[in-house]
């Protein structure tokens, strides 16, 4: 796409009025040189330039460079941001450096920072951010994170860090364990606070999870920790059901807010009775109706390895066939809301943006779950 516009309809003129327009440019690599953005004036009947971003790579097609314009009250470009990455020997960013456009002096200055580190694998094993210290023209540490791996691959645990100024020291925040089971599915995530008066570990919220022979999950358990008792209560538990003579990609309509391989049926939710202490025990029941179902319609594929790393941080990697500018790589939260659109122009997904949790990607004929942790 190298053009779009947007309209609005206006009931006084009866007719469509322009609202915004995007333009495209790119390289023979089929990668972003520039992405403008236009807002029509309606009152001289103008473009008003708005926002641009310039992109620069490396001889891998890396992106090191984005600047980013906006326009001014005499519709001229003028500095806002700099961004600026520098890659290691595996093609993984390891320094990226945000910059902010001083008016005054006509120059950038930095703000932040963040530094990754990978195993031999190119899995991120830690990422360190600092923030810059105009008074002292140097970097001030600011939030670290910690990651340990199984044998596997997957991450089981991670622990954030918050810097303390006045004793120049790393003070743990928060941390992540996570289980899982022969197929690699979570079935244990548990957060814990630090307390730091005390130096302890408090829990914060745990979530159990079982799976059928065929992946599906079949009970999801919610706790929240009660200081009170300075244990684990219950907060929601969930019992799902399936008919087992359909498969998940059989299915024109899937629910994304959960990631299943047969047809859901029904759902049996329970809360926490915090007056008993106890469960609930009357349900609240959730049914699935399906129409007349097509076996051929259909061609999805649910690959839970297809994108790598996976749990991921900030970026996630397509098989090189499956690079298309004409596939949008899309990501839905767990309440079915997008979240990322994003054309297929390269290997390299861009999902810094997203907070810690489970996702559900999609391009193509390929749909999967995509775990983001922080």
């Amino acid at each position: 796409i190298s053009l779009n516009i947007d309209y609005l309809w206006s009931a006084s003129a009866s007719d469509w009025v322009a609202d915004l327009k995007e333009e495209w440019e790119y390289n023979e690599d089929n990668n972003i040189l520039t992405y403008t953005v236009y807002n029509w004036d309606a009152g001289t009947n103008t473009w008003i330039k708005t926002a641009k971003d310039e992109y620069t790579y490396d001889a891998d097609g890396n992106n090191t460079l984005k600047i980013r314009y906006i326009g001014d009250n005499t519709n001229t470009w003028v500095y806002s941001e700099k961004t600026v990455m520098y890659y290691d020997n595996g093609q993984e960013y390891s320094v990226i450096i945000y910059f902010e456009w001083d008016t005054v002096n006509s120059q950038w200055v930095p703000s932040f920072k963040r530094e990754i580190n990978y195993n031999q694998d190119g899995r991120i094993i830690s990422k360190t951010e600092s923030q810059w210290d105009s008074s002292t023209n140097d970097w001030v540490y600011f939030r670290k994170s910690e990651y340990d791996l199984d044998d596997n691959g997957n991450y089981i645990l991670s622990i954030n860090y918050q810097w303390d100024i006045n004793n120049s020291e790393w003070v743990p925040q928060s941390k992540n364990i996570i289980d899982y089971n022969e197929n690699n599915l979570i079935t244990l995530s548990i957060y814990y606070f630090w307390d730091n008066n005390l130096k302890v570990w408090y829990g914060y919220y745990r979530q159990e999870i079982t799976f059928d022979e065929f992946n599906n999950p079949i009970f999801s358990a919610r706790y929240l920790w009660d200081l009170n008792i300075n244990g684990w209560n219950g907060d929601e538990k969930f019992y799902l059901y399936y008919n087992y003579d359909y498969d998940y990609q059989q299915l024109f309509y899937r629910p994304t807010y959960i990631y299943i391989f047969k047809e859901l049926d029904s759902v049996y939710k329970y809360v926490w009775d915090i007056s008993s202490n106890s469960w609930s025990n009357d349900p609240i029941i959730y049914r699935y109706y399906y129409s007349q179902r097509s076996t051929t319609s259909l061609t999805a594929q649910t690959n839970i390895g297809l994108i790598y790393p996976n749990p991921a941080s900030d970026y996630v990697y397509l098989p090189e066939d499956e690079v298309n500018n004409q596939v949008y790589f899309e990501v839905f939260n767990l309440q079915g809301q997008r979240v990322i659109k994003q054309k297929v122009n390269s290997r390299k997904i861009d999902v810094s943006m997203l907070n810690q949790g489970v996702y559900i990607y999609k391009f193509g004929k390929y749909n999967g779950k995509l775990i983001i942790l922080r």
